[in-house]
């Protein structure tokens, strides 16, 4: 699946919660590293980097991922539209999140901050 799908069909999930979602587009405009998409969650920030199955994330974006998470943020990179929402409701419960929640390997995989 494209990343643009797996992002929709994401989007369409986070959007049935009656959560803000806001879809940035790569720009000059838009600063190195930011996420594909920014979730205002029940007054929680959240920030969501999808990526395919086998698609990784950039340095920057790392660093961006470990700013907003020391900020208070909820940050993670995605490839299963499937699993944001509850991945979202994992953070905002105070669960330590992985840097990927992954098909297949989350919710089992261990924390990174």
């Amino acid at each position: 699946m494209l990343e643009s799908a797996i992002r929709a069909r994401g989007v369409e999930n986070l959007k049935k919660q009656g959560w803000d979602v806001t879809v940035l587009h790569g720009t000059a405009f838009s600063g190195r590293g930011r996420a594909d998409t920014v979730i205002c969650a029940e007054g929680l920030f959240a920030w969501v980097e999808w990526k395919t199955a086998d698609g990784q994330a950039t340095p920057i974006q790392l660093h961006r991922l470990g700013e907003i998470r020391r900020a208070g943020g909820i940050s993670f990179i995605c490839d299963a539209p499937d699993l944001v929402v509850s991945a979202i409701r994992a953070g905002m419960n105070g669960e330590e999140l992985p840097v990927e929640v992954r098909k297949g390997r989350w919710p089992n995989a261990a924390a990174i901050r």
